[in-house]
């Protein structure tokens, strides 16, 4: 297996235009790549934590690139949002700076720090929530396909998705983490996203860790 990239995703989708959803999106790294690939597409972009939102709009990114200041769970409301921090060790991040912002959560560290000792997390901020069932009812026709979630939220996969069981199912592709360690309190296990991912087929793809890609098999 090879990793999985943009261009693997963009190959799957088969043009380069559609409904592209990036829950999680940091500071638009994958973004800038997506659009590169993909001008013709309409980008829909989810994060919570301010320190990235800031650096996501530093980026100028054009008209077809839509940023959302909200965590995407399975209740609407506002909720503890645990910041990571740090200064990553290794050669590829020597630039980075001593404020790692790209491993917070709605899930509260259980052994992230454990594995990744140079990690802190910082005292939880508020964020708002919503659910990806009522985001989709308020901004998407209720006939748009989504070609691809592109989903990075520590842990929290499986509140995406309990917020979302109506809108998966014009959802083409999902491509979502699971790790098997205890990084955070209460992180979905692989079951949990396979019960939840009804009617999609899954398979294991080597990307930045545990990954893995579900493809929707009645649309």
């Amino acid at each position: 297996m090879k990793d999985f990239t943009v261009a693997d995703m963009h190959r799957l989708i088969g043009h380069d235009y559609g409904t592209i959803l990036e829950i999680g999106c940091n500071e638009a790294d994958d973004t800038v790549d997506f659009v590169a690939r993909m001008p013709h597409a309409t980008f829909h972009c989810f994060e919570p934590d301010p320190r990235a939102i800031a650096k996501f709009k530093a980026k100028n990114l054009p008209a077809n690139v839509h940023l959302y200041e909200v965590a995407l769970s399975d209740k609407i409301g506002m909720a503890d949002f645990h910041q990571s921090d740090g200064q990553p060790d290794g050669e590829c991040w020597k630039d980075y700076g001593p404020h790692w912002d790209k491993s917070g959560s709605l899930l509260l560290n259980d052994l992230h720090t454990r594995h990744t000792p140079w990690m802190s997390f910082l005292p939880p901020i508020q964020v708002q929530t919503t659910t990806l069932d009522a985001w989709a009812n308020e901004k998407l026709p209720a006939d748009t396909t989504i070609d691809m979630a592109w989903v990075d939220v520590q842990g929290a996969e499986a509140l995406v998705l309990k917020g979302g069981q109506s809108t998966i199912k014009r959802l083409r592709f999902f491509f979502g983490e699971c790790d098997p360690r205890r990084l955070y309190h209460g992180m979905a296990k692989i079951q949990d996203l396979d019960d939840l991912l009804v009617g999609f087929k899954r398979k294991l793809i080597e990307y930045r860790g545990f990954n893995f890609l579900w493809e929707n098999t009645q649309l």
